[in-house]
């Protein structure tokens, strides 16, 4: 009777962490088929089924732990599949990067190019300690900007093959310190990004540092944002530094909302000071209780700065629409523009089309 009694005390003691630690798993799948025609001769038309055409797909697991006295523990690791589609591409966070010491493309698992050093846990993997000071987390985590401007994109990071609030983040993930903390209705996020130049068989940066400020109440939301990085390692094709501001606002009335943001990023080089300025305007409105639609208008202008260099205009309107199935499930569907312009030659004019299905889990 007294083994039972031992026994059981030492299984008890085992067992207690893992009853006060809350696991949860989540993640989407988004399947789609999108229809594309270009008014380049040599590209055509084409047809391609897709994960992620509306949603990235996930797979991520949160453990959260409560210490007491306010103080929380928590862990999330979070991956990606199949973004590359459905066929050769297919498997765990497989896509073409290229190597800059080489110049070479290649195409393998975990290369992502938010992943530069092949992470499993390519979206998030990142260790938090929260409480009345704020929260602290360390890893691969998102960045200050991208956290920003999700908060005035007008699609809200959906449609992600064509809306283009997300390209004009610095880089949407790094290895990163953060500290966030709200104090009523305004939210502060400080950021230090470490060097990663440990590998150079992948794109290597230099040191980052972020600050955000964001601003909720009632109907109106605002933001702003500055982001500088250090030049990396010398002799590597990213050797540059490299600086990035965004602001933006949102107004919601009723069961619409619109917003409008402006980002730009400096890029400098030994040769030339490269130029990136973002300007997007759209909306959203609920039509009924399971229909939902948005509406955006993206304008990119790039330059590299050389001599003679000409302007890049990329233009791209998009029209979306869900119909919520269920709680979880909706049915989607897009119409999109894009032309590109480039000073002194035709403009290139590219129409889509997408219809699909995303759910949560």
């Amino acid at each position: 009777m007294q083994k039972k009694i031992i026994a059981l005390a030492i299984a008890s003691a085992f067992a207690a962490p893992v009853a006060m630690a809350d696991v949860t798993m989540y993640g989407t799948m988004d399947g789609g088929f999108r229809h594309q025609t270009n008014d380049d001769p040599a590209k055509g038309t084409t047809d391609s089924m897709q994960m992620g055409q509306y949603n990235t797909a996930r797979f991520g697991l949160k453990s959260v732990e409560d210490m007491g006295d306010g103080m929380k523990t928590t862990v999330v690791l979070e991956t990606s599949y199949a973004p590359g589609g459905i066929g050769a591409n297919s498997a765990m966070n497989s896509t073409t990067y290229v190597n800059p010491t080489t110049g070479a493309s290649a195409t393998g698992p975990n290369l992502a190019t938010n992943n530069p050093f092949g992470l499993l846990f390519d979206r998030q993997a990142t260790l938090g300690v929260s409480g009345g000071f704020g929260s602290v987390e360390m890893g691969w985590n998102y960045t200050t900007s991208f956290k920003t401007i999700a908060t005035y994109d007008p699609m809200n990071y959906k449609w992600l093959g064509q809306a283009m609030a997300q390209t004009s983040d610095t880089q949407d993930r790094a290895g990163n310190v953060v500290y966030s903390n709200t104090f009523g209705d305004v939210s502060v996020r400080a950021e230090y990004d470490v060097t990663n130049a440990t590998k150079t068989s992948q794109p290597s940066t230099g040191a980052g540092r972020a600050v955000g400020v964001t601003y909720a109440s009632g109907a109106i939301n605002a933001g702003v944002a500055y982001s500088a990085q250090e030049a990396s390692a010398a002799g590597l094709a990213y050797d540059d530094s490299m600086t990035h501001v965004t602001a933006g606002a949102g107004y919601k009335f009723g069961d619409a909302k619109v917003s409008v943001g402006y980002a730009k990023k400096a890029t400098k080089t030994a040769a030339n000071d490269n130029t990136s300025t973002n300007m997007w305007l759209g909306g959203s409105f609920k039509a009924t209780g399971a229909v939902n639609v948005s509406a955006a208008y993206y304008n990119r202008v790039t330059n590299t700065g050389a001599a003679n260099a000409l302007d890049n205009t990329t233009k791209v309107m998009i029209v979306g629409a869900t119909y919520d199935l269920s709680k979880k499930t909706q049915m989607y569907v897009s119409f999109d523009k894009t032309t590109l312009s480039v000073d002194g030659s035709a403009d290139v004019v590219t129409n889509g089309s997408t219809i699909g299905v995303s759910t949560v889990f």
